[in-house]
């Protein structure tokens, strides 16, 4: 990983300036590629650079182990495989020979 070769500040910083050179830039790109340079390699890879991965690691490393609780892995129950979030209601999929208008009127 990057942020374990020159430090978690650094790639935070620099994430941070990519997120803001790409929105700044946003504006000014009259085509598609320019848009897609912007949003999809600037923005995106600097929201990438600085994201929560990294924040976590980083102040993982600032609290002394004797002070962390126990890891996440082992304090978060496994989910059942028949729990409900996973069972479907009736009404979770449209008729599928209806129209949209049909579907329209279903949802409501």
């Amino acid at each position: 990983m990057v942020a374990d070769r020159i430090g978690a500040g650094r790639v935070l910083v620099i994430g941070v300036l990519l997120v803001a050179l790409g929105t700044a830039l946003i504006p000014y790109m009259t085509t598609t590629a320019g848009l897609i340079f912007a949003i999809g390699i600037l923005s995106a890879g600097g929201a990438g650079m600085a994201g929560p991965s990294v924040l976590m690691a980083a102040t993982t490393r600032l609290v002394p182990a004797e002070k962390r609780g126990p890891p996440a892995a082992s304090s978060m129950p496994v989910a059942a495989s028949g729990s409900s979030s996973s069972r479907r209601s009736r009404r979770a999929s449209p008729p599928r020979r209806a129209g949209w208008s049909r579907c329209n009127r279903w949802l409501r």
